[in-house]
């Protein structure tokens, strides 16, 4: 049997401290069990919570599908798929910190 899906708010951002670029968010979401489904500005997320230390964030747009693997302090490959040309990107990332508090997440990253 399925969990339990409710409508949530959802408030959160990711930090890119590489680029020093922030992605804020808040919104509308499908919560079931640990993932969380919502759109912002026409763009499908998925966002799934492992554990406290361990977060997978899907995207996908009219343009690029991504799959970003969060976990803190470690060195983690993400997936970029470009639709128009059919190519794949790997791009490693390093999560300094991850919290989760009630419908807040926040997630602090680096590009290597």
């Amino acid at each position: 049997m399925g969990g339990i899906i409710t409508k949530i708010k959802l408030n959160g951002f990711l930090k890119n401290i590489t680029d020093n670029e922030i992605t804020n968010f808040k919104t509308n979401a499908i919560k079931e069990k640990n993932k969380y489904k919502f759109i912002i500005e026409n763009e499908k997320y998925i966002l799934s919570i492992i554990n406290s230390h361990k977060i997978v964030l899907n995207r996908n747009t009219s343009e690029i599908e991504s799959t970003m693997y969060f976990e803190e302090n470690k060195k983690t490959p993400s997936l970029y798929i470009l639709k128009e040309n059919n190519i794949t990107l790997e791009i490693d990332i390093l999560t300094k910190k991850i919290e989760i508090n009630d419908n807040n997440i926040k997630i602090l990253y680096t590009r290597i």
